[in-house]
């Protein structure tokens, strides 16, 4: 690998239509991180056991293994094969099964499903916050997060605060600091498990208008000791891969982070931050 692609940007989280939120294929998600100038991709399909539509299926995971070194001859990019998997106490024993049934080269991790309620979908979401006052609510959603840290099984965790998404605006965009100890308690699971977390920058498309983690938050991951970082747009359509990569990176630096990780095989590697 020579300099120029390593301090080329990586989009370590996209979607494909193999689940029923995203619209494009693989291929056409790699066309579009080439025009980009993106080095390096990480396709990271959902699996939330039990929900129809957002669970890849194993065929559809070889069918990535088997695309990824096509897609490098044709378009100049590496293909890492990932998945998104929900973290629910429930299912832990089905998405053990599904790690182990593939060498992924990065299994990131999500909380989105707190209280029976999805967070990135606004009429649960809404639910969700109809039920609960926004501290607690803020704290339920941090409790399962960490909890989800704790578990071992990721070796990243996607859109930290992702309880923002919706709660800007449903829960009264509640201040950090009245949060602080809770995203404290999964800051310091992040740096004792040795879990990454991702910056996130599909934020800056939502209400939040940043990305996921907030300023605060990723200042307080930094003190806590987490140093393993990806960057990724969260594209569920080719016209978005890459998005808002270079304003995950200002976050980054302006936190006092000096670089950011790949993955291959489950492995992390150190990369300059893009940009």
């Amino acid at each position: 690998m020579n300099p120029s692609s390593l301090s080329a940007p990586c989009d370590y989280h996209i979607h494909t239509r193999n689940t029923d939120d995203a619209q494009d294929t693989l291929d056409a998600m790699a066309q579009a991180a080439a025009a980009r100038g993106i080095a390096e991709i990480a396709v990271t399909d959902h699996f939330v056991p039990g929900l129809r539509g957002f669970c890849i299926t194993p065929a559809q995971v070889e069918q990535h293994f088997r695309d990824a070194e096509a897609i490098k001859r044709r378009h100049g990019v590496t293909v890492r094969v990932g998945i998104e998997a929900d973290y629910l106490p429930g299912s832990v024993r089905e998405l053990e099964t599904m790690l182990a049934a593939f060498d992924f080269d990065m299994v990131l991790g999500a909380a989105h499903f707190v209280d029976g309620c999805g967070l990135a979908d606004e009429g649960s979401a809404r639910t969700f916050f109809s039920r609960h006052e926004p501290h607690t609510a803020y704290r339920l959603y941090f409790e399962h997060l960490t909890e989800s840290i704790q578990s071992g099984l990721f070796d990243v965790m996607a859109h930290l605060d992702l309880v923002r998404k919706f709660g800007a605006a449903m829960a009264g965009n509640p201040r950090f600091e009245t949060y602080a100890d809770h995203a404290q308690a999964a800051a310091r699971a992040l740096a004792q498990t040795g879990t990454g977390f991702e910056v996130n920058c599909r934020g800056f498309d939502h209400s939040c208008g940043e990305q996921y983690p907030s300023a605060p938050f990723l200042d307080m991951i930094r003190q806590a000791g987490a140093c393993i970082v990806t960057l990724g747009s969260d594209a569920h359509q080719a016209g978005a891969v890459g998005d808002y990569l270079d304003r995950g990176a200002a976050a980054l630096r302006a936190a006092g982070f000096t670089q950011c990780h790949t993955f291959a095989r489950r492995r992390a590697a150190v990369r300059p931050l893009p940009g």
